[in-house]
Order: C-alpha cells, then sequence, then structure tokens
C-alpha cells in the first residue's frame, strides 16, 4: 500500500507544471535543469500544464479576474507558484521521503544526534511515543502539502471540483483591509468565517510583487553560500509559509506562527533558535545538561518554509554548509 501510494504520488506531483524550464547555476558552475531533475525519477509520464490550469488544490477565479490582478501580477503569481511547487516537492521526492538526514532538518528541527539520550525524535518510552508521533506528524505535513496543492488529492480521495475545497488566492484585500501595510505583511491566509464564499483564502500584498521580495531564482544569483540564509526571503518561500498556515492539506493540528518572547516565530535565525531552544540554557549560549528537541516546531510555519528553502539552496544547487546545520 505504502509503495502504491508513494508511486500515485510521484505520477500525480508532476502533471501540472509549466513547459518552461527553472534552470540553475550550482556553486561548481554547473547548469542545473531541474525539469530534467524530476524527469529523471522516472514518473514524468504527462505532458507540463500551465499552473493555472492544473493545479487542483488552488482557486485562481480572482486572480484571473483583470480587475483584481493585471497581467503582470498574473504572470509573477504564475512563476512563483510554478517554482513554490517544485521546492516542496523535495523533501518527498528528492529526498524519498527521508526529510530528516540532512542539515536543513538540523538547522530548523535539530537532530537527534544533536539531543540526550531519551529527549530526541525517536527516543523509546512516554517520551518517546509523544516525540515521535510529532516527528512523524511533520514528515505526514510535508507530504500532503507536496500532495494536495499540485493535485487537490488529500487523505485518500480527491478533493470535490467546488471552490470551497481549495485555497483561494487573492490580490486584493477584502477581509482583514489594511493588514498588508500596518503590518509589512507580503501575504497572509484567512480561515474559512472571513470569506464570502467560506474558503480559505490567501491575499497577496503589494510588497509581493515589488522586488523587496525576489525570485528564489534571483536570490540564489545574489547569494553564494548558506552563510546568507537569513537573507534569502522569497516569493516562493512566502507562498510556503502561507501554504502550511491553510488547514486543507489536513495537518495533524492548525500551523500557526508561534509566538516567543511576545512575538511570532518567523525568520531564518528565530526559526532556528525556536528549533534549538531546548539546547541550551536561559542565556542561550551554555549548553544544557539534556538538550532536546522542541515540539512546538511541528505548528509553526516559518520553520517548515525555512527547511523547504535551505534544501532547495542545499540539493539543487549543492551549496556547502560547513557548519552542519547547527549555526545560523
Amino acid at each position: 500500500m505504502a509503495v502504491r501510494c508513494f508511486v500515485l504520488l510521484f505520477a500525480l506531483l508532476l502533471c501540472f507544471v509549466q513547459s518552461v524550464p527553472v534552470v540553475l547555476e550550482s556553486s561548481s558552475n554547473q547548469t542545473i535543469n531541474i525539469d530534467e531533475a524530476i524527469k529523471a525519477t522516472g514518473y514524468y509520464d504527462r505532458e507540463h500544464r500551465p499552473v493555472f490550469e492544473h493545479m487542483e488544490g488552488m482557486d485562481w477565479q480572482h486572480v484571473l479576474d483583470l480587475s483584481e490582478c493585471n497581467i503582470k501580477q498574473q504572470d509573477i503569481i504564475e512563476d512563483a507558484f510554478h517554482t513554490a511547487a517544485y521546492v516542496i516537492l523535495i523533501p518527498t521526492i528528492l529526498d524519498g521521503g527521508k526529510i530528516d538526514l540532512n542539515n536543513a532538518w538540523n538547522r530548523f528541527f535539530m537532530n537527534d544526534n544533536e539531543a540526550a539520550w531519551g529527549y530526541g525524535w525517536t527516543t523509546r518510552g512516554d517520551r518517546g511515543r509523544v516525540n515521535k508521533d510529532a516527528f512523524e506528524a511533520i514528515v505526514g505535513n510535508f507530504r500532503k502539502a507536496a500532495t494536495f496543492y499540485p493535485t487537490g488529492y488529500v487523505e485518500g480521495h480527491w478533493v470535490q471540483r467546488s471552490q470551497i475545497h481549495r485555497l483561494k488566492v487573492r490580490c486584493k484585500e477584502v477581509y482583514e483591509i489594511g493588514r498588508c501595510e500596518s503590518r509589512n505583511t507580503a501575504a497572509y491566509v484567512t480561515e474559512p468565517l472571513k470569506d464570502e464564499d467560506g474558503q480559505w483564502a490567501m491575499t497577496i500584498c503589494p510588497k509581493w510583487f515589488t522586488r523587496r521580495v525576489e525570485s528564489i531564482v534571483d536570490v540564489g544569483k545574489m547569494w553564494k553560500t548558506l552563510d546568507n540564509l537569513p537573507q534569502m526571503m522569497s516569493r516562493e518561500h512566502v507562498i510556503l509559509h502561507e501554504w502550511m498556515h491553510c488547514d486543507l492539506p489536513k495537518f495533524r493540528q492548525h500551523i500557526k506562527d508561534e509566538l516567543w518572547f511576545g512575538g511570532p516565530v518567523n525568520g531564518a535565525a528565530n526559526s532556528h533558535d525556536f528549533a534549538w531552544v531546548n539546547a541550551f540554557r536561559s542565556d542561550q549560549i551554555t549548553p544544557a545538561e539534556k538538550p532536546a528537541i522542541n515540539l512546538r516546531v511541528e505548528t509553526n510555519a516559518d520553520n517548515y518554509a525555512w527547511y523547504l528553502t535551505n534544501r532547495w539552496f542545499e540539493k539543487l544547487i549543492e551549496w556547502r554548509d560547513p557548519s552542519r546545520g547547527r549555526d545560523i
């Protein structure tokens, strides 16, 4: 059953992407064609299709309304969602579901070998059951998001074709007017109670379209080392973050912006420190007597988004990471 689901996932996830290939340059000056990399999996048996025509977890009706999103905005949205869908495939397809065997996991969730015996993700006993359940939920959340948004497939069945079961995208604020400007926000997701159609909705703010937020491909041209990760905010990163806030993929718990030291846990540095908070004493410098994972990372959106951003550059551009995820 597991093999059957895995093969189905591969086949379905790849049918929505565009015909324009995404090409990156690695640290060794090699050209990496991501379309070709995914074709190499052997599960590329259908032609590419535009994002707006074949991304079944999304509702594009407002994006395609020129009175709400102009042509330039539509182009930016299609390009960014196309690439974001590639990024979210990395844990499930390119990493084969083994999401914890890399530096990005250590940086934003913390490896077992960094924790004291009995305080990691896969320990034994009562604590172990709780920790392992959280670990399996995180793995499942990556898989569910990677399945739902491209294909509309969730928990063993296809979603109904009505818009109410899809994430609506808008270029105009109609839910929390002023939030884009007052909070310097690039995008935000609202729950169905705030939508006239009873849908989950993602509002894209003006900041997201400006050059203050670049595409992840452009970010890769600007920065050449993971030492600059905190500056690597991209349009795709914003999409990945907001996707994790939406409950439509049926995550184990609602994923929010966890509060820590009086504010939301956002940003690469904060997300790393949040994952490692139990590895140090209160001064955040002296190692703890029994370093432990932080179970709250399961419900913090930016830990997922920065993990995916980190893996994009680590896996596909092959940037070196001397600290092996311990620092940021």
